[in-house]
């Protein structure tokens, strides 16, 4: 989605622009404004606490601290 952003700011002709995301646009917006120099404002909210469990890709191995969710 972030490349697909930055294809339609090309399409556009655009050369500075600010990008507001919320909830999972939130990601596409950070992933955005990393690789895409155009991107000179940014404003992200409602990304929430990712909670890693054991068995899920990306997760702590066995014997990791565990930490506590916030709610």
């Amino acid at each position: 989605m972030s490349r697909d952003l930055s294809a339609v700011l090309d399409h556009l002709g655009e050369e500075e622009v600010g990008l507001v995301g919320y909830s999972m646009r939130t990601v596409v917006a950070l992933l955005t404004a990393v690789r895409d120099r155009r991107v000179r404002r940014l404003v992200v909210g409602g990304a929430g606490v990712v909670e890693r469990r054991p068995g899920l890709p990306g997760a702590p191995g066995p014997g990791a601290p565990a930490r506590a969710a916030h709610r």
